[in-house]
């Protein structure tokens, strides 16, 4: 196992899109200690701002220290194992391809944007465009699997083609805003205008979203039965499912009443939002 104490006390923030376990595998701790991170407009040696020890033949890789104001750990990576423990800052996972990302504290925004593998999970909050798309893009989160212990920001999922965000507490504002497909799930509910534009895929909230689009159809009572085995997978990947139980009355349990309303009806239509029946 690699570990890298971060020993950095400017307010300039970094970018370390270089810091991920599938690029180390055959570098000594000499070549780690040159890689650079930029600062600004110009690069320092990872060396200069961390400690560097371990084993970085594992493919699992331990960052410690305040990682808040570093940004793209993780970013691209395809294997290995790579946990911070505590915050990270803004792109932290995007455009993942496989392997595991843990972050034990907060994420930055943009945590998972247009990954297509792997799995990352955020212990604490997340921030905005959580598996999200970046400007200008056709495309968000094109699989994977996102896990989050707390909250999420707005537009979780956006233009999101495939894969899974189950987020244990509560979501922002017009999360799977323009939604191919995949799946979302908020055990806390969400915020105001979910699925607009969606064309396919699932939202699940633990309770009726704030406000609903009028070009979604009327809810009706439904009962579907794959939401227990969305569950299991969840508690298969480590996912503390306890925040399942907040979907009222056996909410995780495969006869449990719910209500789905479809839409986006100003595009394909065949999206739904589903919550619990109380």
């Amino acid at each position: 196992m690699l570990t890298i104490r971060l020993e950095y006390g400017d307010s300039v923030p970094l970018e370390a899109g270089a810091i991920r376990p599938d690029m180390f595998l055959d570098k000594t701790l000499a070549d780690l200690q040159k890689i650079p991170i930029w600062r600004g407009n110009s690069t320092i040696p990872l060396g200069e701002i961390a400690r560097v020890f371990g084993d970085p033949s594992t493919g699992r890789v331990i960052l410690e220290g305040d990682w808040s104001r570093v940004r793209r750990l993780g970013e691209g990576m395809t294997s290995g194992f790579l946990r911070v423990r505590g915050p990270a800052g803004l792109h932290s996972g995007a455009r993942m391809k496989g392997g595991m990302l843990q972050i034990d504290g907060e994420a930055g925004d943009w945590a998972g944007a247009e990954m297509t593998g792997g799995v990352l999970i955020i212990q604490g909050n997340a921030g905005n465009c959580l598996g999200g798309r970046y400007i200008g893009s056709r495309a968000g989160m094109r699989g994977g699997t996102i896990l989050v212990g707390k909250n999420a920001g707005n537009e979780v999922g956006a233009l999101m083609r495939r894969g899974v965000i189950s987020v244990l507490g509560k979501g922002g504002d017009h999360a799977g805003a323009g939604m191919i497909a995949g799946t979302i799930a908020f055990c806390g509910g969400c915020g105001i205008r979910p699925g607009a534009g969606m064309r396919r895929g699932s939202i699940l909230t633990g309770r009726r979203p704030d406000s609903l689009l009028p070009t979604f159809s009327k809810e009706i009572p439904t009962q579907p039965g794959w939401i227990f085995l969305f569950a299991n997978h969840l508690r298969g990947l480590g996912q503390d499912n306890s925040g399942w139980q907040l979907l009222s009355k056996g909410g995780n349990h495969p006869k449990s009443k719910w209500l789905k309303s479809s839409g986006d009806l100003l595009g394909l239509g065949k999206g739904e939002i589903l919550w619990p029946e109380v």
